[in-house]
């Protein structure tokens, strides 16, 4: 028996219609954590409320709640997508089949870059981790950790097995992340150049660091 011309027509009709309410919830899904991005890193995550968001944002604080079910799950949201982002990018430069200098280069490049790309999200990383819940919180630290294997392992691989005189890997890999992080907190744009110059400068610092200065003088026993 076929089904009412109607009935057709509305089950026609609800494809496009839930498609559109897919889309529509998306949209502001992504737009709720880019205002949460800017709001969070401008103010103090732990004074802000996500009543205060919603009126900053000219939306209903049911509107946040139906993607969020608390204002941890969104700061968590947005710190660990961003360093998701950022594991992969480094990911694919670590299996380029290329000198492990140019490595290096490439990896402290990428990272600096995405610093600057994402400066408020990489603020609140820094920042404001420590407000994350336990599980959310161990899955940005077990991210952080490979990533500091990505750079003690391109490092050791610079250096022949063994070399005498060269600081540990581990070392040099601790103080090429301590420049990034500060260079994420305190670098400013030039005027006119925007941040090419001081990226390509600190870059070039941590380079230096690592195979020119890597070197240390025996102390006495």
């Amino acid at each position: 028996m076929a089904a009412p011309k109607g009935t057709a027509r509305r089950k026609a009709d609800d494809k496009p219609q839930a498609t559109r309410t897919r889309r529509v919830a998306a949209s502001t899904r992504a737009e709720i954590i880019s205002l949460a991005t800017a709001f969070f890193a401008d103010s103090s995550y732990h004074a802000a409320s996500l009543r205060q968001l919603a009126d900053r944002a000219g939306i209903r604080a049911a509107s946040i709640y139906y993607h969020f079910r608390s204002k941890e799950e969104l700061l968590a949201s947005i710190i660990i997508d961003t360093v998701d982002d950022l594991f992969r990018e480094l990911s694919e430069i670590m299996a380029d089949n290329v000198d492990p200098r140019e490595r290096l280069r490439r990896i402290v490049t990428a990272h600096l870059r995405h610093c600057v790309s994402r400066p408020e999200e990489t603020r609140l990383i820094l920042e404001q981790s420590h407000f994350l819940g336990p599980d959310a919180l161990e899955a940005v630290r077990a991210k952080q950790r490979m990533m500091f294997e990505f750079y003690r392992n391109c490092i050791a691989a610079c250096f022949a097995p063994g070399a005498e005189g060269v600081q540990k890997p581990s070392v040099l890999a601790l103080n090429a992340l301590g420049v990034i992080n500060n260079f994420a907190r305190w670098a400013r744009p030039d005027p006119e150049k925007g941040f090419g110059p001081i990226t390509d400068q600190t870059t070039s610092f941590i380079l230096a660091a690592v195979f020119e200065h890597s070197r240390y003088e025996a102390h006495p026993a």
